[in-house]
């Protein structure tokens, strides 16, 4: 089993074979084999997964005329009987899709953080990183970071991970990895591509995906006449 051991983050210092991973020790409510893995945001699946919950029976007449005010909303309806933790705030985006942010620690989750089971998992991986950052002793994580933490669903013992520095609008692991080996790259991308035009991609991508609590950019309104600039000319 392998564990964070650098905080390269440059192409050159890619490692190869084996994908590594971030080993949880002591950790008794996770499995020994228990596993976390950078990911980025251009490869997120939070568009393939489908969330089941248990909504309370509804009449099947709908009542005529208008009806705002007339009755809770079904998010309402859904999420009233599972209040959050404190620190915990539930924001819903402009999809529809709930994601969760604990301004305090700097975490930000699809996980449903109302489900105690799934908040406990990810307060470990919490934990687990923060601790990784102070034996490495060589990571500032700065005053403008934000941690995202996702949670298999199918794996209970697999987590994946990445941080965003909003101030430098970077990304970055605790660990040196290989795009090949985690599948980090989109198909057809190449590989000898700009690393710094991959990282803005995906930290504009994160903004994307958690728009609710963050602000743009002072330069983003540059970089998106640049973006459709670059498509409209076809070169995509």
């Amino acid at each position: 089993m392998s564990s964070v051991n650098s905080s390269s983050l440059t192409p050159s210092s890619r490692v190869s074979a084996t994908p590594s991973s971030t080993t949880l020790h002591g950790q008794q409510e996770l499995s020994k084999n228990a596993r976390i893995y950078p990911t980025v945001p251009l490869t997120s699946s939070r568009y393939d997964r489908k969330e089941s919950v248990s909504i309370p029976l509804l009449r099947p007449i709908f009542p005529k005329g208008r009806h705002k005010g007339k009755g809770k909303t079904l998010n309402e309806i859904v999420y009233a009987s599972k209040p959050l933790p404190d620190g915990w705030v539930r924001y819903v985006h402009l999809d529809g899709k709930p994601y969760f942010r604990h301004e305090g620690r700097r975490i930000v989750t699809e996980a449903n953080i109302a489900d105690l089971e799934q908040k406990a998992r990810v307060d470990m991986i919490y934990a687990h990183l923060h601790k990784q950052v102070e034996i490495l002793g060589n990571i500032e994580l700065g005053d403008n970071y934000e941690l995202y933490v996702d949670l298999d669903h199918h794996h209970d013992d697999k987590f994946a991970y990445y941080f965003v520095d909003h101030s430098t609008q970077d990304l970055f692991w605790l660990n040196d990895i290989n795009l090949e080996d985690y599948d980090l790259v989109d198909d057809g991308e190449p590989i000898d591509m700009n690393y710094d035009v991959w990282i803005m991609r995906n930290y504009y991508r994160h903004l994307e995906h958690f728009p609710c609590h963050n602000t743009l950019p002072p330069d983003a309104a540059l970089f998106l006449h640049g973006a459709l600039s670059y498509t409209c000319t076809g070169k995509h």
